[in-house]
């Protein structure tokens, strides 16, 4: 079994710079960006603003969508689209991605005992679907774990728009 060799979080935080308009899809995620950018640093005078505001204050501006449907921004609108175990739709993000944009998506595997799913949804199968849309792959990793007796099958991609 392959233990992971990455972290999301570690992958995500370097490509959030001040500036960068990020999607985050589905409804979880966003709130761990905000201590990303703050590298453990409180952020002064934010009080009780709303998370947005917050990242818009350290220069990142965050939108969130559900992946399965159609995105309603414009093309080219985001640097950074980012998905955390959710569905998502590689015509959808290539479309809103800008040119030399970058996607980065953490998935459950169809092998994971907790959260089984098809058993053909790896990182085998994801990266020709990535390269038939236009995407070049920048990273790839994939891991199988064994947390007491349950299975962890895990893959993260990055893929950089054409």
């Amino acid at each position: 079994m392959d233990s992971m060799r990455w972290t999301y979080l570690d992958k995500v935080r370097a490509f959030l710079k001040p500036g960068t308009r990020v999607l985050d899809l589905g409804g979880g995620g966003g709130d761990l960006l905000l201590p990303m950018l703050r590298d453990g640093r409180p952020a002064a005078g934010l009080g009780e603003a709303t998370l947005e505001q917050r990242l818009a204050a350290l220069g990142v501006t965050l939108y969130r969508a559900q992946g399965e449907r159609g995105l309603p921004f414009a093309e080219g609108s985001f640097q950074l689209v980012l998905c955390r175990h959710q569905s998502f739709r590689l015509d959808q993000i290539r479309r809103v991605l800008a040119r030399g944009g970058f996607f980065l998506t953490q998935q459950i595997g169809g092998r994971d005992s907790q959260r089984p799913g098809p058993a053909d949804f790896n990182l085998e199968n994801q990266l020709p679907l990535f390269r038939q849309a236009g995407f070049r792959i920048m990273y790839r990793n994939q891991s199988y774990e064994r947390e007491g007796g349950a299975l962890r099958h895990r893959f993260i991609i990055i893929a950089k728009k054409k």
